[in-house]
């Protein structure tokens, strides 16, 4: 990607959980395509006579990323945020020299 500011070692980390089986997913056109209906086109934009659970909400998941359910596609979600975290945290680094004030 395009991560050239980044060590190789963060970068090969990055790069990996980015190819992990979780973040595969998201990365797919039917993530992006789901992610648009809810970000920018409102549910009605699906043909919601496609889905199949009750809730049209809850049936986009199953619509857009091959039948997957709400809560395996949640469960998949916050396996990438809880593997992202320590990643950020590391790279947050000691920021406490830049809230001393200039002399």
């Amino acid at each position: 990607g395009g991560w050239a500011y980044l060590s190789s070692a963060k970068r090969g980390r990055l790069d990996e959980l980015l190819e992990g089986d979780e973040a595969c997913l998201l990365r797919t056109s039917g993530a992006r395509r789901l992610r648009n209906t809810l970000m920018h086109y409102g549910i009605h934009h699906d043909d919601v006579e496609n889905l199949t659970s009750g809730d049209e909400l809850l049936g986009l998941t199953e619509l857009h990323l091959g039948g997957l359910g709400w809560v395996t596609v949640d469960r998949l979600v916050g396996g990438c945020i809880d593997a992202i975290i320590p990643l950020l945290e590391e790279w947050q680094g000691d920021y406490r020299d830049a809230l001393v004030e200039p002399h």
